[in-house]
């Protein structure tokens, strides 16, 4: 019998018969790559495999910045590509000039250019009566008739609809008291031909935190195997990955900065994923590192006041896309 280092169930061999890979196989396959549940190391059950497949990964891979960037640079086909719509914690803006400037877009296939593009979510855009320029809405987010009259909008006339679903639109409109004028025809670019130049907001929420503290553990029972994580002092960060449970202080936190010294610039930076272990800085908890085709770096706090010390808890790789093999870092500095 073995016990899972996630829901503490133990359970026979054979329910360990899935790999547990540290790096999501949906982020790229390497040489001999970092797995759970080898003879030596039986850590996650299979029923928690499904899980983390089915509820954590899924979304990581399809909604987040370094999901989409695995499109471009190759670990995925375009017309893989499933497109999750206004529900995508992605949301693209045009921004620039043009008849279409401010509107909003998710990201879906072409199937005629074999790449994906942006595609225009059900919206609403108002003149304003001074400047004659157009303000745009989603159709939860349209305010009240007066409200847009007080801004200045027009509601009557020239009001411009952008999607998919028309009836929607009037719909949304009609439910907050607006029956307009639609303009009829608006000029819109050749995809072909004309490149849209767009900007990007990105909700991180708690099921993508969750998948990237997953790496970082599973980092962590990799190199110092399924006994030692079970211990009591990693059930905090153990049940959050698992069940979602949330403490006061967050887990994860967010930076722009490579993890990596010798990448100063956001600009030029190595297509790998990098992730490390180590003593935090007042050398009593044990935190990880995590980017993901070295985009974003998390910083994961696996363990809070640790009692003891391990000699060779300092650890990273990075996982290179170009040949596929993973290399061992070199620490310079305490995290």
């Amino acid at each position: 019998m073995k016990k899972c280092i996630y829901c503490l169930e133990s359970k026979p061999e054979e329910s360990f018969a899935k790999a547990e890979h540290v790096i999501p196989q949906s982020f790229g396959l390497f040489q001999d790559n970092f797995t759970l549940n080898q003879p030596h190391n039986k850590a996650v059950c299979d029923d928690c495999n499904q899980y983390f497949g089915d509820n954590l990964e899924i979304d990581l891979g399809r909604d987040t910045i370094e999901g989409i960037s695995r499109y471009e640079y190759g670990i995925r086909k375009p017309k893989d590509f499933k497109s999750l719509g206004n529900r995508s914690r992605i949301q693209h803006k045009k921004i620039a000039e043009g008849v279409l400037k401010g509107t909003f877009y998710y990201l879906a296939y072409s199937q005629e250019l074999n790449q994906i593009t942006p595609k225009p979510l059900p919206q609403v855009g108002f003149q304003n009566k001074a400047s004659s320029s157009y303000t745009y809405f989603l159709l939860d987010d349209i305010p009240d008739k007066t409200e847009l009259e007080n801004q200045g909008f027009d509601c009557a006339a020239n009001v411009r609809a952008f999607g998919n679903s028309f009836e929607a639109i009037e719909q949304a409109l009609a439910a907050k008291g607006i029956f307009p004028g639609f303009q009829e025809e608006i000029p819109l670019p050749d995809q072909k031909s004309e490149k849209m130049l767009v900007e990007f907001e990105v909700s991180v929420d708690s099921i993508i935190l969750r998948a990237i503290a997953k790496i970082a553990f599973n980092y962590l029972a990799y190199w110092q195997g399924a006994e030692f994580v079970l211990q009591d002092v990693f059930h905090p960060i153990r049940f959050y990955i698992r069940n979602g449970e949330r403490r006061e202080t967050p887990f994860v936190q967010i930076r722009d900065k490579s993890i990596l010294i010798d990448e100063p610039s956001q600009e030029f930076r190595r297509i790998i994923h990098v992730v490390t272990v180590n003593w935090a800085q007042n050398g009593l908890s044990i935190i990880s590192q995590v980017s993901l085709l070295n985009y974003l770096s998390y910083t994961v706090q696996l363990a809070m006041n640790f009692p003891g010390q391990i000699l060779n808890l300092r650890k990273g790789h990075l996982f290179n896309l170009g040949d596929h093999k993973i290399y061992e870092l070199t620490a310079q500095n305490k995290m």
